[in-house]
């Protein structure tokens, strides 16, 4: 919602909205009038804080006894009432407490007519009225942005209304002049008696040492002369530039005065109020309300932060997804261009053509290990002799071998020796791990249909017959 600040002044009103850092002039009125009221009805949502820069003002400071609560709202107004008469419009500022008695700073802007037909149009509009200050005001709000670090010091400034002085005491008002543009003739002699005027009366409220300079700080626009200013006072010109930076305001041109600084200070919030909070229709928020105001806002932020959240791990999620996705479809694309690669299976049963090639297979290596279990029987009966292997392979049963082994003559003569030969040879026999193996007496004669012939046996050695065959599977 747009602030815009009214510049009441005696011959009119201007009204300036914040655009690229400053406060620009928006419109021109030169009394409250239909021109007005139309400016207000186009604008219904613009917020209105009125500045006050008229001649008329007055400070007065009193002490009253401590009270608190509606008792001492009601003393203030008493006191408020019985000072300042003749205006409804008076600031009331509390600069301490002392002695069981509390300190309170009256500021009246004492010409209500003045303000009372602009007032009215905006009640009649039904604008939103921020609230109503003075342009006093407006330049302590400029104290922390100064040069000066006096606790007592004059701030002096020249607009298109006039020259006008306010002094601090404290960061707080207690004086300030306007000298109207109609009447300003030369500033060389305008200026050091308005800065000496303030300076008489605070040495005469005891607020500024006779021997003490006042400081007076010249706004940009009376820098030049501050060679002007006499015995008793000391100007202090900031540089325009320096200024700005420090009021964020964008960098002065070559004849800028003190409006923009003064319209910066009325724009801060905290400035002391004239209006009665009845007639404020923009009534600043409420502790209570600012910290609803603030845990909503917080709540959304964190709300806003936990949706950013999952978006985030949901589009990484999709990620994800996109990329699994895309990698099965590559796998099975590369599956079904092996598979188109591949040789079709081969016709008929593929159990029976497994169980043909694993009987080949065995048969392939059946004479390796039959030789194999031959040279370990031989091995262990080193004056045996191998008179003849062999084997057969038919297509519809498993292979047989038989062996004829030649023990040595001696044993014919000695029946128990041969007995205990015959006894070791058949327990070697039947401890083969992969062939099964049985021992027999050779017949007298052999019919085989191949045999190998080793060499001739003499008819006195004994021999056996060992009988191969593949063992099952365990």
């Amino acid at each position: 919602m747009a602030l815009c600040l009214l510049h009441l002044c005696a011959d009119g009103a201007t009204a300036y909205l914040r655009t690229t850092g400053a406060y620009r002039a928006s419109a021109r009125f030169g009394q409250a009038d239909a021109a007005f009221s139309a400016w207000l009805g186009a604008h219904p949502r613009m917020t209105l804080r009125v500045m006050a820069d008229l001649p008329d003002e007055q400070f007065l400071i009193d002490a009253l006894p401590i009270l608190r609560g509606q008792e001492r709202h009601q003393l203030i107004e008493r006191r408020r009432s019985r000072l300042f008469a003749s205006t409804p419009f008076v600031g009331i500022r509390p600069l301490g407490r002392a002695d069981g008695r509390e300190t309170l700073l009256f500021h009246a802007l004492t010409r209500p007519a003045a303000l009372q037909p602009w007032l009215d149009a905006l009640r009649h509009a039904g604008a939103r009225l921020d609230g109503l200050h003075s342009v006093a005001d407006a330049m302590a709000a400029l104290r922390p942005h100064l040069p000066s670090g006096a606790p007592t010091c004059a701030i002096a400034g020249l607009t298109h209304t006039g020259l006008r002085l306010t002094a601090l005491v404290d960061k707080h008002p207690q004086w300030s002049r306007l000298v109207p543009a109609t009447a300003v003739t030369d500033l060389s002699t305008d200026l050091p008696n308005i800065c000496n005027a303030a300076r008489d009366h605070l040495v005469a409220r005891r607020l500024l040492h006779p021997e003490h300079p006042l400081p007076v700080v010249l706004l940009p626009g009376l820098e030049t002369f501050a060679g002007a200013l006499g015995a008793g006072l000391q100007a202090i010109a900031p540089s325009a530039t320096e200024l700005a930076r420090r009021c964020r305001l964008p960098p002065p041109g070559p004849h800028t005065d003190a409006l923009p600084y003064i319209l910066y200070g009325a724009g801060r919030r905290g400035l002391p109020q004239f209006v009665p909070p009845d007639r404020l229709t923009a009534r600043p928020l409420r502790a209570v309300d600012q910290a609803i105001l603030l845990a909503g806002a917080t709540a959304a932020a964190i709300g806003a932060a936990v949706a950013i959240k999952f978006m985030a791990d949901t589009r990484a999620l999709s990620d994800t997804d996109a990329r699994l996705t895309a990698e099965v479809v590559a796998t099975e694309d590369r599956l079904s261009r092996v598979n188109a690669a591949l040789p079709p299976p081969p016709a008929g049963d593929p159990l029976a053509a497994t169980q043909s090639l694993s009987r080949l297979q065995d048969a392939r290596n059946w004479p390796t290990r039959l030789l194999d279990r031959l040279s370990d029987l031989l091995e262990a009966e080193p004056d045996s002799e191998l008179k003849s292997v062999e084997w057969q392979l038919p297509p519809d049963g498993p292979p047989v071998a038989v062996a004829e082994i030649a023990l040595p003559a001696a044993l014919a003569d000695t029946p128990p020796a041969l007995a205990a030969r015959l006894d070791r040879l058949r327990a070697a026999v039947i401890s083969a791990g992969y062939v099964q193996a049985s021992l027999e007496r050779v017949p007298d004669e052999l019919d085989t249909t191949r045999s190998v012939r080793l060499r001739p046996a003499p008819e006195a050695q004994p021999r056996v017959v060992v009988r191969f065959s593949p063992a099952p599977p365990p």
